[in-house]
């Protein structure tokens, strides 16, 4: 398992989904906002009718199965500890070029959010520039930092690793690493 994983406090993928099989539940609650394209057949974000593979994957362009967005926020959602209704998670962007993203796991008790957002296209940035799309993302991450509670997970992991490692330091912890 990646230490890196435990230093990071929020992802915010882009048209990408696990391989059917690798939708695993990440080593501690963390935010996540994850954005599709409704047209995108390269990964899409869904299945329909005779386009589902096995488990409900969804099947890509070139023939390789990808776990569907549903799939992919519920375990965020269970990792994360949300419970309730999903809602309208606003953005500055909201309603431009179809934009629009949900909180669709509800609220989150641990980690930070769940989001999933969409757009009106297919495998690409969201909006005419990437401006508004790298706006979205930092403030996504800005409202999302590590907290003393995703710092606690790195501690445990780091003693666990340190138990188990007589190799050294990974590069990830030379002095000044951030």
């Amino acid at each position: 398992q990646s230490r890196l994983g435990l230093r990071i406090a929020s992802i915010a993928p882009l048209c990408g989904s696990p391989l059917h099989g690798f939708n695993v539940r990440p080593a501690r609650p963390m935010a996540v906002m994850s954005i599709q394209g409704s047209s995108d057949s390269i990964i899409p974000a869904n299945c329909t009718g005779s386009s589902c593979g096995p488990g409900g994957s969804t099947v890509s362009s070139d023939g390789f199965y990808y776990a569907p967005i549903g799939q992919v926020t519920d375990v965020w959602g269970t990792a994360n500890d949300c419970v309730g209704e999903g809602r309208l998670y606003p953005t500055r962007y909201e309603g431009q070029g179809s934009f629009w993203c949900m909180a669709s796991e509800g609220t989150c008790r641990a980690g930070g959010p769940v989001v999933r957002c969409a757009f009106q296209g297919g495998h690409t940035w969201p909006f005419a520039t990437t401006v508004q799309w790298a706006r979205t993302i930092w403030e996504f991450f800005s409202g999302n930092p590590l907290t003393d509670e995703t710092r606690t997970y790195e501690a445990a992991a780091a003693a666990a690793v340190a138990k188990t490692s007589d190799a050294g330091p990974a590069p990830c912890d030379a002095p000044g690493f951030v």
